[in-house]
């Protein structure tokens, strides 16, 4: 009996919730990996994520590549009302990540920033490594829309504002780098923000954005019933 208590215990020290007025999240501390759980409209529909974090299996250290084992650092995690951070590190090479939500005021969005520590003597290369990714399970039968802006960069495109339809197999990407230069046969670079919601009713939906001027990149995909989305 004592130790099914301490199990719950220990449980519920690795699972932790963040809000603001209008947006919840709910993410879970694994031994390997973190993952957000759900995404909620307070009062309306609950997102539920499948996809576990998948943080750097490998670097590369003088040219060759050496793979990674993460592990969840309990002491140096914490949850609390306004943040949530899960730290993970590894031996050989040493490293620190840091997976960090934050509530930076009482209404809006909740922010998602990663941080990665050489902590050893060695210069390091990281593969390209998506930030945050996760796979929403969906009502099949929902209707989607996807909506995202192009970049303003030499004469302006004949819609430049795009509010498409979100079907069953649609796959989509938009990238967003220092400077906009349109390419032809190419398409327009994006702000780096993407909206999916309902195209009717309470029009439900989430959104993503990413606070950087250099290169990034943000894919969609819908697969019935998920809904998948990756941003580096």
């Amino acid at each position: 009996m004592h130790d099914a208590c301490g199990a719950r215990v220990r449980l519920a020290q690795r699972r932790g919730e963040l809000a603001t007025a209008d947006t919840a999240i709910a993410v879970e501390a694994g031994e390997q990996a973190p993952r957000l759980d759900t995404l909620r409209l307070r009062g309306a529909m609950v997102w539920k994520n499948r996809a576990a974090e998948a943080l750097p299996d490998h670097i590369e250290v003088r040219g060759a590549a050496h793979p990674l084992v993460w592990r969840l650092d309990r002491a140096a995690s914490r949850f609390d009302s306004k943040e949530i951070q899960l730290v993970y590190t590894t031996e050989s090479p040493r490293l620190n990540l840091v997976w960090r939500w934050r509530a930076r005021a009482g209404y809006g969005p909740i922010e998602h920033t990663l941080l990665i520590q050489n902590l050893s003597n060695e210069t390091v290369w990281l593969p390209l490594q998506p930030s945050f990714r996760f796979d929403w399970m969906i009502d099949p039968q929902s209707a989607l829309e996807r909506l995202w802006v192009e970049k303003g960069a030499d004469s302006p495109s004949a819609q430049g504002t795009h509010l498409d339809a979100l079907r069953d197999g649609d796959t989509w990407e938009g990238t967003s780098s220092t400077y906009a230069r349109p390419i032809a046969n190419q398409a327009r670079e994006m702000i780096p923000y993407l909206l999916v919601d309902e195209p009717d009713g309470a029009r439900r939906g989430w959104y993503v954005g990413i606070e950087f001027s250099g290169r990034t990149r943000i894919a969609l995909q819908r697969d019935v019933p998920h809904c998948v989305a990756r941003q580096v």
